[in-house]
């Protein structure tokens, strides 16, 4: 391997760990200021259930709206298969079972991706006349979340969980992988997953 190729290879991992500790460092970035709606961005739901990664997202969601910091919840997330319920229904459904109004509630059923919940998002809080979101999602996922937000003109500010499901090391690991991976593909190629 000659000396070019070794100092590409060097700058390219420097690069990534350093984009790495991006995504690590803004997870930790939460907004206190008050919103008009909290966007909670889609996570897999099993059946009629929220897998536990969204039952994290949905717990700080409702923290956001009773203690008064939204007025909305906004729940963005399809299905990946016809016949099941989308992520945006069983969110709406667990809300409604811990006492969240149906009336505070918007739904966008149609979005696979971080970018189609943003879009979506957006069209929703336009058309209910609303400004500012808290994006809620998890701490590894804000940076890429909130740098689609931004492009897109939506008004977000981050809230991220609290907890996560993403404990272990690996799990972890593997997560700001994969987000750290989508992170530059986003910024770089504007690959919008």
């Amino acid at each position: 391997m000659g000396k070019p190729v070794f100092l590409v290879l060097v700058l390219v991992v420097l690069g990534y760990a350093a984009a790495a500790w991006r995504v690590a460092q803004f997870g930790n970035e939460r907004s206190d200021e008050p919103a008009d709606a909290a966007v909670v961005l889609g996570a897999a739901a099993w059946g009629d259930q929220p897998s536990p990664v969204y039952r994290e997202r949905l717990n700080e969601a409702l923290i956001l709206y009773q203690t008064g910091r939204v007025r909305w919840i906004i729940f963005t997330g399809g299905t990946p298969k016809p016949g099941y319920l989308t992520e945006a229904e069983v969110g709406r459904k667990f809300a409604l079972a811990h006492g969240i109004p149906a009336k505070a509630i918007l739904l966008d059923t149609e979005s696979r991706s971080t970018w189609q919940n943003l879009t979506n998002a957006k069209k929703l809080v336009a058309a209910a006349k609303l400004d500012t979101v808290l994006l809620v999602s998890d701490p590894l996922h804000m940076r890429r979340a909130m740098r689609m937000a931004t492009d897109i003109g939506l008004h977000a500010k981050p809230a991220p969980t609290t907890s996560s499901r993403f404990q272990s090391w690996r799990y972890w690991s593997n997560f700001l992988w994969r987000e750290t991976s989508l992170y530059l593909a986003y910024i770089v190629f504007k690959k919008l997953t």
